[in-house]
């Protein structure tokens, strides 16, 4: 009899609360509509993209203005690399075969350097759009992981105008010293440096986009690691691919850290969600530290346990 008396009484209070789970889900989906059929919003939204369009705009025509203000310095430091040996005159330069080659590779300059810079531009605009919508924890994760792509990129340059260049150069423009002598031309010349500082710095974000994703739950860190093998296959048809010269000489300095960046990414993506596996039994060294760091405490402590027990016999005698 009480059990039917408590039902009994349940049944009104459940009623009530799918009343007020239905009326809080039509109030909802009425906020939904009107904010969706509300002109004004999307008229003010409007503005808001048009008004960042014009910015992208500004930014990139700005940049492609300044590049080409500043070409001749900007194509100097492009030659540093080189060392002078692009052609056997005295100042080593390279050459123009045609009229308007040189006009035509500071346009193409001049468009690089406004796209590039047009990108962050993109990407602020766009966070600044939908951060409202996003929770606190998405919006830190994001003002982190995208100067952070950012920085892999420029990394990717540097290693390319550093260490790439130099040295490749050297090895390829004296190979055939006594035999023949070169002579590079411009558009040859700032075509390939432009494309492997391109296409390095993008490889250099590899560990970050393979953190992204096992953060994300797309991909794991266990089939990250079995697809390791596959890396050496694939990281010296990919580098074939960049190598605007396919030599094997800068072939192999883009190979091998194309692997180094693989398992760099394969450490990220074990610190995106380290429960999944044990990345090579860090885990367990941590563990076997943390013990043989307690071991000096323990025996500390029977010492001192053996010592008082010696004073406590001592003073009952």
């Amino acid at each position: 009899m009480q059990e039917s008396g408590s039902s009994g009484r349940d049944a009104p209070e459940q009623i009530e609360q799918l009343g007020r789970f239905v009326r809080d889900a039509f109030f909802a989906v009425r906020a939904f509509l009107d904010a969706l059929l509300d002109s004004a919003a999307w008229e003010r939204f409007g503005r808001r993209v048009f008004k960042r369009i014009v910015i992208i705009g500004i930014v990139g025509i700005g940049f492609a203005g300044l590049g080409w203000k500043y070409s001749t310095g900007i194509f100097l430091w492009l030659l540093v690399p080189a060392k002078g040996n692009l052609t056997p005159f005295a100042d080593g330069l390279p050459v123009f075969t045609a009229p308007a080659e040189m006009f035509g590779v500071t346009v193409s300059l001049a468009f690089r350097i406004g796209v590039l810079a047009a990108i962050p531009a993109i990407v602020i605009s766009v966070y600044t759009l939908s951060s409202q919508w996003l929770p606190s924890r998405t919006r830190t994760f994001i003002k982190i992981f995208v100067p952070s792509i950012f920085l892999a990129f420029a990394g990717g340059v540097a290693f390319v105008y550093y260490v790439i260049l130099p040295t490749s150069l050297t090895f390829l423009l004296g190979f055939g010293k006594g035999v023949a002598v070169p002579l590079i031309s411009v558009t040859h010349y700032f075509d390939m440096v432009l494309s492997l500082m391109f296409w390095v710095g993008v490889l250099f974000e590899l560990p970050l986009a393979m953190y992204l994703l096992a953060r994300l739950g797309l991909v794991s860190y266990r089939k990250l690691k079995r697809a390791r093998l596959a890396v050496w296959f694939f990281a010296p048809v990919l580098a074939a691919i960049i190598t605007p010269s396919f030599d094997a000489y800068t072939w192999t300095l883009i190979t091998v850290p194309l692997v180094i960046l693989y398992d760099a990414g394969l450490f990220l993506s074990w610190l995106a969600r380290p429960g999944d596996q044990d990345y090579m039994a860090v885990r367990k060294t941590g563990s076997a530290i943390a013990r043989l760091a307690r071991l000096p405490r323990r025996a500390c402590r029977k010492a001192a346990g053996a010592v008082t027990t010696v004073f406590r016999w001592i003073l009952r005698k």
